[in-house]
């Protein structure tokens, strides 16, 4: 059986090689790399327009169009991706301080979306980073940043 860190890589190079010929107004591809590149904290979509210079629905808009979701919808599963890479690399510290540092309103929120994004809870993921024949190596995302459900 495939890793999960090598079917994210598959997945991965498929959809980068769909991708190769598509060009992406410099707007959005500031902002989808200004997202990434930050450490922990994962700006709002208000936020984030205004350090572009666009309005709030201007940036909606144009992640939309030009990648099929919302800018919302992107920065909820960046920060999601680096909550996760931070449990995995640091599976000792607490959900609680994990919520928090990635902006979380509560653990409870975050606990939620990540039922929601893994069908799993952050405790029983925890209990099974150890698990290589399920999980495999973790490397993180490296291009699109996305989490897939496990199916």
């Amino acid at each position: 059986m495939e890793t999960l860190s090598e079917r994210i890589n598959a997945c991965e190079q498929y959809l980068l090689t769909r991708c190769r010929n598509i060009r992406i107004k410099p707007t959005l591809t500031a902002a989808t790399t200004k997202i990434i590149n930050q450490k922990n904290e994962v700006p709002k979509v208000q936020k984030l327009a205004s350090q572009l210079g666009l309005c709030r629905q201007q940036l909606t808009r144009q992640f939309r169009k030009e990648l099929g979701f919302s800018a919302k919808e992107f920065l909820k599963i960046q920060r999601f991706n680096k909550a996760l890479i931070s449990i995995h690399n640091s599976p000792r510290v607490s959900l609680s301080h994990i919520a928090y540092d990635f902006g979380y309103f509560d653990q409870s929120h975050f606990t939620h979306e990540f039922k929601e994004m893994t069908d799993s809870t952050p405790k029983l993921y925890l209990e099974s980073i150890g698990r290589q024949e399920y999980y495999g190596d973790f490397e993180g995302f490296t291009h699109f940043g996305l989490f897939f459900k496990k199916e």
